[in-house]
Formats: C-alpha cells, structure tokens, sequence
C-alpha cells in the first residue's frame, strides 16, 4: 500500500473515532440524565452546567487535534497525489492521448510553463507548437551528409562539355538518413528533386515540401542556354553522366519517371520499380553538382527535425578555400571550429537540431590556381 493510501485510510479512520467518540459520549450523557430521572432528583440547571463543562472540555482538544493534523500533512499529500497523477499519465501515456486537444495543449503549456516561467514558457511552446499541431514534422534520423569538392579536367571527367574546368568545380553529394511519417504510413509513388538557378527561388522551395531534395544550380547564362537547348534524350543523358543522379528508396532502386527544364533550374521526377507504403523510409541519394570556381554558396539546410546530423565538406586546401558559416547551435559552431583541418570540415552535434538549421559553406578559388 502507497504512503498517500495510508494517509488517506488514517484521516478516514481519525474521522470515525471523532464521530464513535462523540456519540459515546451523547449516549452517556443521556444514560445518565434518564439514571437522575428515574433514581433521583434533578437539578436542571446543574445538569446543564455539567455537560457544557464535559463539552468544552472535550470537544477543543479534539477541534484542535484534527486542525493540527490537516495542517501538517496537507503539503505531504498534496506533493503525493501530485506523483501519483504524473506517474500515471508518464506510465500509461494513452491517458493524455484521449484527452481532447484543446486539453492537451492546455496540459502541456502549463507543464512548461511551470518549469521555466511564464514569458519563457510562452517561447519554448511556441516551439512545440509545430509538434502538435494538425501537420506536424515529418523527423530525421541516422543523417550522414558527404560533400566532396573535386577539380575535372575536362568533358572526359563529367560526361559533358558544358563545364569548363576552368570555371568550375564539381561537388559530389552523397546523403543518407532514415524519414519516419509523423502521419503513420505513408504512400510513396514518387519523389521530385529540384535544383535551382537563384536562391530567391531555392530559400522558397526550402519551405515548401514540394521537393525531397533541393540543391543550388548557380551556372552561367551561357551554359544555361546550352542546357536548354538540349533535346529530351540528350537532357536524361545529362541528368544520368554529368550529375550522375542516383536514389534509392528503402535500398529499392528509381528511375527518371519525368524531366524540367527552365530558367528556375531543373526538376526531376523519380519513381521506386513499385510504388513504397511505409512509416518509414530509408533515403540513399548521390548526385553531381557545378560549382562556379570564382565564388559559390553551398547551403546545407535541415528543413525537418533531425536527430545528430553528421555532415562532412572535403576539397583540396591548396586549390579553394572553404569558409563554413554554421547556424546550427552554439555547440554545433564549436564542433565546427574543432573539427576543421586543411581540406575537411566535419560536425556531428548531438541531440535533436530544428528547422531551419544548417550550414553556409563558401567556396572560393584560390589565385593562381
């Protein structure tokens, strides 16, 4: 039996001793009135003074007795059915599950609220907001982002003649990370990837969830002329030998299912052999990127909730020079810093890292080289 149970059975039985006590002692008043009516004389108004004398005697220890015991236990089972009320909705969480979700929100703002303070309770559930609203974030986890910042020397290297080596570099990207549906299983029949010529229209596509993957595609106006000026074949053979565009979709292979190209960038749609339903999705993605040697901006953006990220930036330090801008947290920043060597930088923050979050690369060319 619990100590709140105790303490409960106690008071119960303190109220019926004061209850029993006081009706014995009615019962004996009474016995010996009738005793004095039958046996003997009385004096009424000495019979009066008497039991009002019993009573006052009696009755203030009890008062008080009772008083003192309700004073000091009252913190202790307050503190005691408050334990016995959070382990019951910590261990058996379906409780808070069939409230309705005006209460539940109500719940858990006034939780935080009484952890942290009323004006920093309002800014910390601002941010669980997103959580428990009617679309809440899809999560991230077991992320590894591999970017490797190559020179070429030429169409030999990349399948194409569109790139001088002069001009750019290419960024090889290989990104894994397991998706969990907050949603519950979800249909997967095709995934679009985008990579955009301006980054107005690259920050407004990080926003929206139109696309799985969203890369920057800042390449000369000349070169952007002769990609579209590509036929339909010619565009895939592109797509295939200069970005070498791979995903894998719970270690099932896609295929190019659809092709855009505009003055935004390019967009590609790609489809699993048979359509994925899953509440959970393994992402393998590799892909091939232009970088214009001169100066370039490489933003690694985490759009969603995502558990640890492990990203990785390699290039040759006597060719480039890298600058990395983190904006992931303080501590990501001081990993960054620590993590960085000639031609690699590396962070691992641990914990969970919110949207949107990330890392500003920029990449420069080196004089002379």
């Amino acid at each position: 039996m619990s100590e709140v149970s105790q303490v409960r059975r106690h008071r119960k039985t303190l109220r019926y001793v004061t209850v029993m006590l006081a009706a014995v002692t009615g019962f004996i008043w009474l016995a010996l009135l009738v005793i004095k009516l039958v046996f003997g004389d009385v004096d009424f108004p000495v019979l009066l003074d008497d039991i009002m004398s019993n009573i006052l005697g009696i009755l203030p220890p009890i008062i008080i007795f009772n008083f003192a015991y309700e004073y000091f236990t009252r913190d202790y089972v307050t503190d005691d059915i408050s334990r016995q009320i959070i382990g019951t909705l910590t261990g058996q969480p379906e409780m808070i599950g069939s409230f309705r979700k005006g209460v539940r929100r109500e719940f858990i703002k006034s939780t935080v609220v009484s952890l942290v303070g009323e004006h920093r309770g309002d800014m910390a559930y601002g941010a669980l907001e997103p959580f428990i609203s009617e679309q809440p974030y899809d999560v991230k986890e077991s992320f590894q982002y591999i970017i490797d910042i190559k020179r070429f020397h030429g169409a030999k290297d990349i399948g194409t003649d569109i790139f001088s080596p002069d001009v750019y570099y290419m960024a090889r990207e290989n990104l894994r990370y397991r998706k969990i549906f907050s949603g519950g299983e979800q249909l997967i029949e095709h995934m679009n990837l985008g990579f955009f010529a301006d980054s107005v229209t690259l920050e407004a596509e990080l926003i929206e969830k139109n696309y799985l993957f969203r890369e920057s595609f800042n390449i000369e106006d000349v070169c952007m002329a002769r990609l579209l000026s590509l036929s339909e074949e010619e565009r895939l053979d592109f797509i295939r030998e200069c970005l070498q565009l791979t995903l894998f979709l719970n270690k099932q292979p896609t295929d190019i299912t659809g092709v855009s190209f505009g003055e935004f960038g390019i967009s590609v749609e790609l489809s699993p052999k048979s359509p994925i339903v899953a509440r959970e999705l393994e992402i393998d993605l590799g892909v091939r990127i232009p970088l214009l040697r001169s100066r370039s901006e490489f933003l690694v953006s985490l759009t969603e909730p995502t558990l640890s990220p492990e990203i990785t930036l390699t290039y040759d330090a006597g060719v480039s020079n890298v600058t990395a801008y983190p904006f992931l947290s303080d501590d990501a920043a001081m990993v960054m810093r620590a993590g960085a060597m000639p031609g690699r930088y590396f962070t691992n923050p641990q914990g969970w890292v919110y949207p949107v979050k990330g890392i500003l690369f920029i990449v420069e060319d080196i004089e002379g080289n």
